[in-house]
């Protein structure tokens, strides 16, 4: 498995496709505003020479032409490390402000395009604290947690930065208890947090707070270091009250907890303890807590050791790795969601949670994941009250721009990635948002229109008909009517504003021929009877429909099926055997339907022979020629091909003209292969039928013939060229 084929949505979904202005009111066919560099008039004097590149410049082309490449990526960094060490071992005062601009401008651009490369952050951490120093490179760290706040390691990067720092004011120890919040609320419930509560514990007690409550906390998270903080907490929780000891206890459960030892002791207060007793109770009490995490990370291990890849990696070997280990993540999905099932607690929501987002590390490429994410928040995020739904939208609806403006692949070969974004649509229908989700399936439409994905385009311009309200009569007369639109399929046209053009305006500048087939079947499939017959007529000879199965399988099954009418079903098959342009796959199909249409009512085309006169119909006699793979005998096919074939159209100027006869005159000069065109065959000049001498077998003493001696070889293509 590799990126090199697959398009990211940075690629293209910022763009516009042609026809359409991102800016409001901006017109495409404006003038461009001139730049302040740009010459006022012409100059009579020969440019100045060009700045020469240097060598980062030019591997930085090569990385542009293919940005999945990692090992190019590679490559540009060890160039910057060298030059840096090479160039710039004076200090940064010695340092140029291209070289450092030119540095940041390349690890932001990977990063931004793949921002869960946790390995690149840290080098581009290290790599800005050798260009400015101290404070640049906790900026980055800070922007890296910011882009990829789901990194342990990077928190724990983050965080040893900020504690590190020398500077004991309160407005900074609060910035940097406020950053450990932030970072425990997102991974607090990783199974590999403890880099972050270690540096949390390790700061707190440098400052001399109490760890207590911490460690109230942290014992009942199953975490792989579960065992090491339960022996630390055992060794200070007896300095505690009981009302300390439970007050960190969620209600009900607190109460319950209470009211147990208290039978249990047979005490009527929690101050009636003796100190003993105390310590009996927290004994008692921490053991179960530890029992029960404990039971909690022997099953998770049996999914944890599982995973090899816990993160993302570009390489190669490591991608096949991540997609086959992608069944290992979702059984250990599922498992976690099933204890959920049965403990429906805060506490195991955050597990599943985090579970998710630590899931879509390494595959944050796969779709399927993102919508078994979705799945999961839709089904137990509460949406009971207008804040609730509020949150629901916003948690789900950043999930979705996350997964379709970042991660998920515009293009897969394997698998079908666009069903996310034609998903998000139906998203925001349902929460009301009708605007949102017309300017959204808009855009993805224009996107893959300029980026020829046909069958994506397709499906967004049938979806665009089922959610707005599209004057499809409109929109065919007006389309038909527009020769110059069809001869020039690919012509630019005046820019749109999608946000105040109307939208049969918006939907008639998204159309092409293919698309323009859709239309028609959608419109005939909602049309009265009396208006199916004269749009034939009116529109069945145009460019758009003579490739267009559906609208010919359509007209075959309502003259055939529908209206029984075998004289309109005839003619109709015959125009498609000989004028249409469908592949012959398609027209076999029709056949086969004509001959069963036929066989179905063939006594009634018996009467109607007979009310011809008797002539005997030949459809079912002519049927295996017609779907012959032989122009020889397939008549309709060879008038089908001369029809469309380019050469014979190139012929077509001349004043006694045949097609039929011309397309023989090509089959004739290709020898048998339908790539190699010669101005005529080979002919035997010496053969033994014209020569007259044949060989007399009754003879004892036979004669070796002449070889054969030909003409026009030299008007043949190239030679032929044998194999070594």
């Amino acid at each position: 498995m590799t990126l090199d084929n697959i398009k990211l949505p940075l690629d293209a979904l910022n763009q516009q496709a042609p026809g359409f202005s991102a800016t409001s009111g901006s017109n495409s066919n404006s003038s461009p505003s001139h730049s302040s560099d740009a010459p006022s008039a012409i100059s009579s004097t020969l440019p100045s020479k060009p700045k020469s590149l240097e060598p980062w410049d030019i591997l930085k082309k090569e990385v542009d032409l293919t940005p999945n490449d990692i090992s190019l990526w590679d490559k540009l960094f060890a160039l910057l490390e060298e030059t840096f060490s090479t160039n710039f071992d004076g200090g940064q005062a010695s340092i140029s402000t291209s070289f450092k601009n030119f540095s940041f401008d390349a690890y932001t651009e990977l990063l931004t395009r793949f921002p869960y490369l946790t390995s690149y952050w840290k080098k581009f951490s290290i790599f800005e604290y050798k260009l400015n120093g101290i404070d640049a490179s906790i900026k980055v760290l800070s922007d890296s947690v910011d882009s990829f706040p789901n990194s342990v390691s990077l928190w724990a990067d983050y965080l040893t930065a900020l504690t590190g720092k020398e500077e004991g004011d309160s407005d900074h120890v609060d910035f940097v208890r406020t950053q450990f919040q932030v970072a425990l609320k997102i991974n607090g419930f990783h199974f590999l947090s403890h880099l972050i509560w270690d540096k949390l514990f390790e700061f707190e007690e440098k400052l001399g707070g109490d760890p207590f409550w911490l460690y109230l906390k942290v014992i009942k998270i199953p975490l792989y270091s579960y065992a090491k903080y339960y022996q630390k907490f055992t060794e200070i929780n007896k300095k505690y009250s009981l009302e300390e000891f439970f007050s960190a206890e969620p209600e009900p459960s607190r109460e319950e907890i209470i009211q147990e030892y208290l039978t249990k002791f047979n005490k009527e207060t929690l101050d009636s303890f003796s100190m003993v007793e105390t310590h009996q109770v927290i004994d008692d009490w921490s053991y179960k807590v530890f029992a029960a995490t404990q039971a909690k990370v022997n099953a998770k291990w049996q999914h944890e050791s599982l995973l090899t890849f816990s993160e993302f990696n570009l390489d190669a070997s490591s991608l096949e790795g991540i997609s086959k280990e992608y069944d290992n993540w979702v059984k250990y999905l599922d498992y976690e969601i099933n204890c959920l099932k049965q403990d429906d607690t805060n506490s195991q929501r955050k597990i599943v949670t985090n579970l998710f987002e630590r899931a879509l590390i390494p595959n944050c490429l796969n779709y399927k994941l993102w919508l078994k994410y979705i799945a999961f928040l839709n089904k137990y995020e509460s949406s009971e009250g207008e804040e609730e739904e509020k949150s629901k939208f916003e948690k789900i609806d950043k999930l979705y721009s996350n997964a379709i403006n970042k991660f998920v692949p515009l293009s897969d070969p394997n698998e079908d990635t666009n069903f996310i974004r034609f998903n998000y649509v139906y998203f925001l229908k349902k929460f009301k948002k009708d605007i949102e989700a017309r300017d959204f399936l808009i855009s993805i439409v224009q996107t893959f229109l300029k980026e020829n994905r046909k069958e994506d385009y397709l499906k967004g311009i049938e979806l665009l008909i089922e959610l707005c309200d599209i004057d499809l009569k409109e929109i065919i007369e007006k389309y038909f009517q527009s020769d110059e639109r069809h001869k020039q399929a690919s012509s630019s046209h005046k820019a749109q504003n999608v946000e105040s053009s109307p939208i049969q305006d918006v939907f008639y500048h998204l159309l092409r021929n293919d698309s323009i087939g859709l239309i028609v079947n959608k419109y005939l499939e909602i049309s009265e009877p009396s208006i199916i017959r004269p749009f034939f007529n009116k529109y069945y000879e145009k460019e758009p429909l003579e490739s267009n199965l559906a609208f010919w399988s359509f007209y075959v099954k309502y003259e055939g099926i529908i209206k029984h009418n075998i004289p309109n079903l005839l003619k109709i098959m015959s125009h498609i055997k000989k004028e249409s342009k469908l592949p012959k796959q398609y027209i076999d199909a029709l056949i086969e339907i004509e001959y069963e249409i036929i066989l179905s009512n063939y006594q009634y085309v018996l009467e109607l022979n007979n009310s011809k006169g008797g002539r005997t119909d030949d459809t079912i006699i002519l049927k295996d020629n017609e779907v012959s793979n032989s122009l020889a005998i397939n008549q309709s096919w060879k008038k089908r091909l001369a029809n469309i074939n380019f050469q014979v159209q190139d012929l077509s100027t001349k004043t006694k003209f045949n097609k039929e006869d011309e397309f023989n005159k090509l089959l004739r000069n290709k020898v048998g292969h339908a790539g190699v065109v010669i101005e005529s065959s080979p002919e035997i000049t010496n053969s033994l039928i014209y020569s007259g001498k044949w060989i007399d077998l009754n003879s004892s003493r036979l004669e070796m013939p002449d070889f054969p001696t030909f003409k026009n070889v030299e008007k043949a293509s190239l030679p032929i060229q044998y194999p070594q």
